[in-house]
């Protein structure tokens, strides 16, 4: 059987969020013996070793590519560093994730010549907070993008509508592939030590343990978390919370910690990897986004059996049933996220129920494999068309 060339293009790489763990994952289980994979990045987080992150994959050659961070030049040096390693590596289909792999992607694969484009959306396409300008910049660059796109993948049906209805995508443009995590990944890693000294096994909890676990962005939430702690320590006084993760709001939020007399009870871990061994130490995980495609920790965090809270936003919904799987809750809101909380604290069985629960869903619908073998399907359906 002929060896098919994919090429995975994702910049800028700027946390181990949730679409490194989707090419970690697919790198994982996609089928060696058919496709042939390079992943080609560009990050400017030198604290975090990506290379170390994939490299014990095999079958996946790492392209490191410092042109892509050439703004300055307009992207130039980026679009020409493209064409040459799609040309040379005779690359049949190029897969990029985020916006700017997504403009620079399509640029580069019509100059050459590359058969087929697809458009991963693994999120929110546009962050909230980005300035007006950028934002209006970006929608009219994707809406002429995506016209180029043989298919664009999105993890949820929240994040499809948005494509449709925001971008002006055809709905038969979009297929769903929803999140699968690698449920035996997970469990060798909740045996590791968490990187560093164990952070979590090493402070001592008396109470019940609550955190959150993602990237430090406005977009995440974790501000309505902090302020939720004093409302659930009324009722709770030895409850413990973490931040687990990183990002440009973390000074804001320890400021805020501080603010409110919590950072005696509150503490900030910065990134562990892996984080799937921090979170077994959670009673609660919590995930407070104003916005979400679908989440990776919060599907990884209940494959864990963990008894999750989140917003009701996005694709949060098509992971979680309310009550059953977990709590939904209004977003934007410290009070709503404390009485999810409190509902859990509140009944150590029921809350162990809901984890079973949520464990069982992700074992029967968002596996890796699953995963892997929707995205297979996605790129033979596209080989099959032939040439354009």
């Amino acid at each position: 059987m002929k060896m098919i060339n994919v090429a995975w293009l994702v910049t800028p790489l700027a946390s181990l969020g949730g679409a490194p763990h989707y090419l970690r994952t697919l790198g994982r289980h996609i089928d060696k013996s058919r496709y042939r994979i390079y992943l080609i990045y560009f990050s400017k987080n030198t604290s975090l070793d990506f290379e170390h992150f994939y490299g014990d994959i095999p079958g996946i050659e790492l392209i490191y590519m410092p042109e892509l961070g050439s703004a300055t030049q307009l992207y130039l040096p980026a679009i020409a560093g493209l064409v040459k390693l799609l040309r040379e590596k005779k690359v049949h289909v190029l897969e990029t994730i985020f916006i700017q792999s997504d403009i620079l992607g399509v640029i580069a694969a019509m100059i050459a010549g590359t058969p087929y484009v697809m458009s991963s959306v693994r999120g929110v396409l546009i962050p909230e907070r980005t300035s007006w300008f950028k934002r209006a910049l970006y929608t009219s660059l994707y809406k002429l993008a995506q016209k180029r796109f043989d298919v664009i993948e999105a993890l949820s049906m929240a994040a499809k509508r948005d494509l449709c209805q925001t971008f002006g995508v055809p709905e038969v443009k979009v297929r769903v592939v929803p999140i699968g995590v690698d449920l035996d990944e997970l469990s060798e890693d909740a045996l590791l030590p968490a990187t560093g000294q164990n952070k979590l096994a090493a402070l001592e909890y008396a109470g019940p343990l609550v955190g959150v676990a993602c990237v430090l962005s406005w977009q995440k939430g974790v501000v309505f978390f902090i302020d939720s702690i004093p409302i659930v320590r009324q009722q709770f006084p030895t409850a413990r919370f973490v931040v687990i993760g990183d990002g440009d709001q973390r000074g804001m939020l320890e400021a805020r910690a501080a603010k409110l007399g919590i950072s005696d009870r509150v503490d900030f871990l910065g990134w562990v990897s892996p984080a799937s061994a921090a979170m077994r130490y959670l009673d609660i995980v919590v995930l407070p986004s104003t916005r979400e495609g679908m989440s990776w920790t919060l599907v990884e965090a209940m494959a864990l059996g963990k008894p999750v809270v989140a917003s009701k936003v996005g694709g949060m919904v098509e992971v979680v049933v309310d009550g059953k799987t977990g709590y939904l809750v209004k977003p934007r809101s410290s009070t709503a996220l404390a009485e999810g909380i409190c509902k859990l604290l509140a009944d150590p069985d029921r809350a162990r129920q809901i984890g079973v629960e949520g464990a069982s869903i992700i074992q029967q619908c968002f596996t890796a494999q699953r995963m892997a073998r929707e995205v297979e399907q996605i790129y033979e359906q596209l080989l099959a068309r032939g040439s354009r």
